[in-house]
């Protein structure tokens, strides 16, 4: 009795005293982070124009003769409620939700910096890319924001959701976390019983 006793409550604080696997961080982008670029030229001259706040995010190319029009959206997203190192990122992801999508008939609609290519075949829904490697090379170089830039592809266009329409494009981040979780007042509560019930059966055995 009295080595189970023992057993059980070594057992039951080291199980309580296991590090975290990893945790999840996910980070949306803000109203102020999330910006379209607007462009124009034709005969009467050009012009280009910053809208934050856009709702919804748009990146596009059409043209007529004598005139063109563009957009492209730059997102930038605050690491700062990222509170660990770059070597603990296990994987991360750009994530944003496609509402519309036209296209002249090619299937490769925008451009991700670095980062792959929007597919007019992809549809409408939500899409993920693999930001692992931009994210830890952005940390270890000191960065404080993610900055990621979608560009126009040939005459086509999507838009998607954005902080200002109640559907911000988020990155996901899992990490590794080597700091062990603390023991709750319970737990000690419980270790303690199990001593005072072994103490109790070693005086009634006497």
């Amino acid at each position: 009795m009295r080595r189970l006793v023992g057993l059980v409550t070594v057992l039951f604080l080291l199980a309580m005293s296991v590090p975290a696997m990893a945790s999840i961080y996910d980070i949306s982008v803000t109203g102020s982070g999330d910006q379209v670029k607007y462009r124009y030229w034709g005969y009467f001259g050009s012009g280009t124009w910053w809208e934050a706040n856009a709702n919804p995010n748009i990146v596009y190319h059409s043209y007529e003769p004598g005139n063109g029009n563009s957009a492209d959206t730059a997102l930038s997203f605050d690491l700062t409620s990222l509170t660990v190192s770059a070597e603990d990122i296990l994987s991360a992801s750009l994530n944003f939700n496609i509402l519309s999508v036209w296209t002249d008939g090619r299937d490769d609609i925008g451009n991700i910096n670095g980062i792959g290519t929007v597919y007019a075949s992809g549809g409408t829904g939500w899409k993920s890319f693999d930001i692992t490697t931009s994210l830890i090379d952005n940390l270890n170089a000191a960065g404080t924001t993610a900055n990621y830039y979608f560009s126009y592809t040939g005459y086509s266009g999507f838009t998607f959701g954005s902080a200002e329409g109640g559907q911000p494009a988020y990155l996901s981040i899992t990490t590794a976390s080597n700091t062990p979780v603390p023991l709750p007042a319970a737990a000690w509560i419980f270790g303690s019983g199990l001593l005072g019930l072994f103490q109790i059966r070693r005086k009634l055995s006497r």
